[in-house]
């Protein structure tokens, strides 16, 4: 949209994980935690450290999206 001769107003939409699928992005696969000591998690979604939140649980973010405005001039 031109707000001036020199200005546009642009609009955006940016849409993340539409279908809101649930898939399981990380696994635990560490079989064993020390000598003779075997795991409860193994194979389960795992939590990454030091991770962003999104990534923490294992499982893939659900659906989310932000519109924007952007002013050119």
């Amino acid at each position: 949209m031109n707000v001036t001769e020199k200005a546009h107003l642009r609009f955006g939409v940016d849409m993340f994980n539409v279908a809101n699928t649930k898939r399981v992005l990380y696994i635990d696969q560490n079989i064993d935690l020390g000598f003779g000591t075997t795991n409860a998690d193994f194979l389960k979604p795992s939590i990454i450290p030091l991770a962003p939140i999104s990534a923490s649980s294992g499982v893939q973010s659900p659906f989310n999206a932000r519109v924007f405005f952007r002013l050119e001039f």
